[in-house]
C-alpha cells in the first residue's frame, strides 16, 4: 500500500492504536490455542521499556487505513492459519 501512495516515505505504525499488554496479547492468542499456560511477568529491567501503544493515524492519513479486525478476531485468525499450516 505504502509504495502506490504517492508522498508516502518514512515508518507507519499499524495497529489498534488501543494500548495491549504482551502478557495480554500471550494470553488471547493460548485461548485462540485452547491453552491455558501460566505466564509469569517480573519487573522491567533498566532502560527497559514499560509500555507501548501503536498510534495508525498517520496510516490513515497517508494510505486511508484503519483497523476494520477487532484484535481478538485477528488473533483468532492467526492462530487458525498456523493450525492449518502445521
Amino acid at each position: 500500500m505504502a509504495l502506490e501512495a504517492p508522498g508516502c516515505t518514512g515508518a507507519l505504525n499499524i495497529g489498534t492504536g488501543t494500548e495491549t499488554t504482551v502478557v495480554e496479547i500471550a494470553n488471547r492468542l493460548a485461548r485462540c490455542a485452547g491453552a491455558q499456560p501460566r505466564f509469569s511477568h517480573g519487573p522491567a529491567k533498566p532502560g527497559e521499556q514499560r509500555r507501548s501503544s501503536v498510534d495508525p493515524k498517520a496510516a490513515k492519513h497517508a494510505l486511508g487505513w484503519a483497523p476494520e479486525v477487532p484484535l481478538d478476531a485477528g488473533l483468532a485468525r492467526t492462530a487458525e492459519a498456523f493450525k492449518q499450516a502445521r
